[in-house]
């Protein structure tokens, strides 16, 4: 699975590059964590160089923190957007967020006639 690479500001206003795999999918009820590798793949195209195989040098590789996949009949419920998620999405990230509502005294739902 590849994911997207894109320069955002983060939390603190500074930018940096973060990465989105929208295609993650688990079907599986358990615990699990992720493990992320990121390759320097600029070696690959370097023009002129002979390919010996389909490597890249690992720059870099870490684990994810543990989470938890529930069932239909377990899934305790949806989280609250976090700061991190929403902060992205006022940048066009596309990522599902839950979005805050303005009360107006339940007036929301009313058609003016």
């Amino acid at each position: 699975m590849g994911a997207v690479c894109q320069r955002l500001k983060g939390l603190n206003g500074e930018y940096g590059l973060f990465f989105f795999a929208h295609d993650l999918g688990i079907r599986t009820e358990g615990n699990f964590s992720l493990r992320f590798t990121l390759v320097d793949i600029t070696t690959r195209l370097s023009v002129g160089s002979a390919v010996k195989d389909d490597s890249a040098p690992i720059l870099a590789r870490i684990f994810s923190k543990s989470f938890t996949v529930y069932s239909a009949k377990r899934f305790p419920g949806v989280l609250p957007t976090t700061d991190l998620t929403q902060c992205f999405a006022d940048q066009s990230v596309r990522l599902p967020t839950r979005q805050k509502r303005a009360h107006n005294g339940g007036n929301s739902s009313k058609r003016k006639k």
